[in-house]
């Protein structure tokens, strides 16, 4: 009888820790989803693969990569670099499509972008020094820390980077702006 209570204390025991791992392990991940060569943090991924805060992800010209997270996605396009955060995604190089339900942002140097309420869908191009930033779906803020500037759902901005002072465009119809940026790259 003794051993039978013992036995269910340490079951017991054992489904909350390793309950709790579970938990701790999804929120502090995402699942990185690659077709094509992709490279993780230098080294070459297969089809998938957990990515976590800190980690570099680069595609190459025939390869496309997806992170999803809760409530998140985030599209790299091919010959794009980016490093994953828990709550934002910076992109290096190239195209990112963003797709969230939580809020996520994404930074390019010193500028942050975030969606204005939780969910959005945009797309960031870095390319040539320029920065193209399209909203598809919600409206966004593109911050530096002090200064704020709004993309509206279905507008675009370009801003040049690295100059003092960044002053973007006029929002434009984004179909065009980043069909020429992509066939630039």
């Amino acid at each position: 009888m003794q051993r039978a209570l013992k036995n269910t204390i340490l079951n017991a025991l054992l489904v909350l820790i390793l309950g709790g791992m579970t938990v701790m392990a999804q929120t502090t991940g995402a699942m990185l989803y690659a077709l094509g060569n992709t490279t993780l943090n230098g080294a070459v991924v297969g089809s998938s693969t957990v990515v976590f805060s800190g980690d570099r992800l680069q595609t190459t010209d025939s390869s496309v990569a997806s992170i999803t997270q809760s409530g998140s996605s985030i599209v790299v396009n091919s010959n794009s670099s980016v490093q994953y955060e828990n709550s934002q995604v910076e992109v290096l190089n190239g195209t990112a499509r963003v797709s969230t339900l939580a809020g996520l942002s994404t930074r390019v140097g010193q500028l942050t972008i975030s969606p204005v309420e939780k969910a959005a869908k945009y797309e960031i191009i870095k390319h040539d020094g320029n920065l193209f930033i399209a909203s598809r779906e919600g409206t966004l803020t593109v911050s530096d820390g002090s200064r704020n500037y709004a993309v509206q759902p279905g507008g675009n901005t370009m801003l040049a980077l690295g100059s003092a002072g960044w002053q973007p465009s006029a929002q434009k119809e984004p179909a065009p702006v980043a069909a020429a940026m992509v066939a630039a790259s």
